[in-house]
């Protein structure tokens, strides 16, 4: 990939415009000025397609966030929801499937191991 892409076509810029005004007619290493000023003008329109297609693509990036948070936002509150429902509660199968442990599966934290004989 090709670096310092702005200031590779600010000096061509500079060069088309000081080639054009002092000898337009001239040809420096076998390039006259209306190819150097063809090529520059592509070289703009591929920098400005990439300039659109990455602005094209940071707004669809924007999109895909705000469209991400409104899902989480869902899935909380519809987790929370299936958690909170009295026909279902928080040992109902779905709440394994929908990725979380039952409250069957948790262990207290009460119970204390037990003593080996050799301690």
């Amino acid at each position: 990939m090709i670096k310092n892409i702005g200031r590779i076509i600010t000096s061509g810029d500079r060069i088309a415009s000081s080639w054009a005004r002092n000898v337009a007619e001239k040809i420096f290493g076998g390039v006259a000025l209306k190819q150097f000023q063809n090529a520059l003008n592509k070289a703009h329109q591929a920098a400005a397609e990439v300039a659109a297609a990455l602005q094209t693509l940071q707004r669809a990036r924007v999109l895909r966030d705000e469209a991400l948070m409104e899902l989480w936002d869902l899935v909380k509150q519809v987790k929370r929801g299936l958690l909170g429902d009295p026909d279902h509660g928080p040992n109902d199968p779905m709440v394994k499937e929908w990725g979380n442990k039952r409250e069957v599966e948790y262990h207290s934290g009460l119970t204390r191991r037990e003593k080996s004989e050799e301690d």
